[in-house]
């Protein structure tokens, strides 16, 4: 008895362990191309102004947020959000000073490398509002 007791522990110990280790994987895959994104991004100084251009052949930042916020990482999907309206904000304007585009650059790979998954991203894999799922549940039982 004993010997399938360690043998099921074994397993469920084995099963939750990979499911963590997946998760993360998909977190660090996630913010890895974030990342890698800001860091494509091609700019020089030319005359006064800074030109730049954003990689073509990567996921756009706003798809990347996107499925951060799906598999549960909301922390670091509001940070790209932030980096993508930065650099939105950045197209539009006629004058950009080198400095400041490069400080907000490196502030931007400093804020991606400093992100840490979430416990709900890490355990479910997705995005899950318990309180949301809660309400509705006493919602149900008391309106029905």
């Amino acid at each position: 008895m004993d010997f399938i007791d360690s043998v099921v522990t074994g397993i469920v110990s084995g099963l939750i362990s990979g499911w963590f280790i997946v998760n993360y994987s998909e977190f660090k895959s996630l913010r890895d191309e974030a990342l890698d994104y800001v860091r494509r991004i091609d700019y020089m100084l030319e005359g006064d102004a800074v030109v730049f251009s954003l990689p073509s052949e990567r996921r756009p930042l706003l798809l990347l947020s996107s499925a951060m916020i799906w598999n549960g990482y909301n922390g670091i999907a509001d940070s790209v959000n932030e980096i993508n309206k930065g650099l939105s904000s950045y197209l539009s304007k006629e004058y950009i000073d080198y400095s400041e585009f490069d400080d907000f650059l490196n502030n931007a790979q400093r804020e991606i490398r400093r992100a840490r998954p979430n416990f709900c991203g890490l355990v479910f894999g997705r995005n899950v509002d318990f309180m949301k799922d809660i309400k509705e549940f006493i919602t149900s039982k008391v309106g029905g």
